[in-house]
């Protein structure tokens, strides 16, 4: 299914953001670059984010999602990481532009690290949006929340849909399958622009959509592949009446390949994810309802069958002493009378 989205390069209130903003502070500064376009500037450690609320031209920087990025390194900064990434797109039948999820009126919610869209009736779900900032590393997650208020279940086809900006150099460093062809298993994949990307161009970006053993997977369509810096990733979800459903991606800005590829593994597993701090403000409800990830608690406070083992031995131990002593006391009285 292609896609021909126009091109969005660094728009002039990003520019213009960029340019006394990344030379600043780098703690946690959102602001509102431009109220009239809904765009949020996000920093967070070294990592700069360009935030699209609602936003309704026609180009992957539409909606709710990402127009740009910039990492600060210590080789300097790399800027323009995206034309627009991670936007979020819901329909009952082939998504299109216009079905794309925009926080009404570029309302936000901003609090720590944490900014939350507010809900737009889609497809007859509730949808909302929120991204999260990462302050280890230039990681950032976005998850679509859908939230059925009928008696009957809703299924609904979502598109995330992202433009890489690095158009015919786009070049495919490592998937989550070992090598560097994406293909339908792969969850995760690290590109850059160029095969040997210098240290002025781009941030080397990880874009990871789903986790072995998720009840939903998702399917890219076209495959990515070098040359092209589109990703268009696809899933189908059922929302049942009255519940909720989420959807999760999360990209990560790099300075070097071989860092991107290190830190994309921490994206392989429940455990390896919950020893960052990538699901920072997730409850266990929020996180059993994320469908693409196999997010399963990890409960070390449930007894194993050993310390069940030792407690009910206990509990019998108890319980012979007390019979046992009541045995005692019935002799005594006996050899009294």
């Amino acid at each position: 299914m292609s896609r021909n989205f126009s091109h969005l390069r660094f728009g002039e209130f990003s520019k213009a953001a960029t340019t006394g903003a990344i030379a600043g502070a780098l703690a946690f500064q959102p602001f509102v670059a431009n109220a009239a376009l809904g765009s949020q500037h996000i920093a967070v450690g070294n990592g700069h984010w360009f935030v699209n609320t609602n936003i309704a031209f026609n180009t992957t920087s539409s909606n709710w999602g990402f127009s740009e990025g910039s990492l600060v390194t210590a080789s300097g900064i790399r800027r323009d990481a995206f034309d627009g990434a991670l936007s979020w797109l819901v329909s009952t039948g082939t998504p299109t532009r216009a079905d794309g999820y925009r926080s009404p009126g570029g309302v936000v919610d901003l609090t720590a690290t944490t900014v939350t869209g507010t809900t737009q009736v889609m497809a007859g779900l509730n949808v909302s949006g929120q991204m999260y900032f990462s302050s280890a590393r230039a990681v950032a997650r976005s998850i679509l929340i859908l939230q059925n208020p009928t008696a009957s279940p809703i299924t609904v086809n979502v598109e995330n849909a992202t433009n890489r900006g690095s158009d015919a150099n786009t070049t495919h460093h490592m998937t989550s399958s070992g090598d560097a062809t994406v293909d339908a298993a792969d969850n995760w994949l690290v590109s850059s622009q160029g095969a040997v990307p210098l240290t002025t161009v781009d941030p080397i970006l990880t874009f990871a959509f789903s986790q072995d053993g998720a009840a939903v997977h998702g399917t890219f369509s076209p495959m990515p592949a070098n040359g092209s810096d589109k990703i268009d990733k696809f899933y189908t979800v059922t929302v049942p009446a009255g519940q909720t459903r989420r959807l999760m991606a999360f990209v990560q800005m790099s300075g070097t390949v071989a860092g991107a590829e290190a830190d994309a593994t921490l994206f392989n597993t429940n455990a390896s994810l919950r020893g960052t701090d990538y699901l920072s403000g997730l409850s266990v409800i929020d996180m059993s309802e994320i469908v693409n990830w196999n997010l399963q608690p990890v409960n070390s406070a449930v007894p194993t069958l050993n310390q069940w083992a030792v407690g009910g031995l206990a509990s019998l131990l108890g319980l012979f002493g007390l019979v046992r002593l009541g045995f005692s006391g019935q002799g005594r009285r006996n050899s009294v009378t």
